[in-house]
């Protein structure tokens, strides 16, 4: 039997050299499933602070992409309520 943990549990304990600990702060005032719009203002304080390793950024797009399947919406609209 796999033990298959949330992307939110494997984020706030992932070493400080994957995920940088001022931004698990943020990871654990999401909900159990993150939404497109929280994994997105995620990658987006990671990519302007380097805050995550580039194996993390990865994972997080993906997670956006299926976010947004699953959401059914799009990226474009997703950036629109970021603003």
């Amino acid at each position: 039997m796999q033990n298959e943990e949330s992307l939110k549990s494997l984020l706030i304990t992932a070493p400080e050299d994957q995920l940088d600990p001022s931004l698990v702060s943020l990871v654990k005032s999401w909900g159990e499933e993150p939404t497109a719009l929280q994994i997105l203002e995620l990658l987006d304080k990671a990519a302007f602070s380097a805050g995550a390793s580039e194996f993390v950024m990865h994972v997080l797009q993906e997670f956006l992409s299926l976010a947004l399947v699953e959401e059914d919406t799009t990226y474009e609209a997703v950036v629109a309520q970021a603003y």
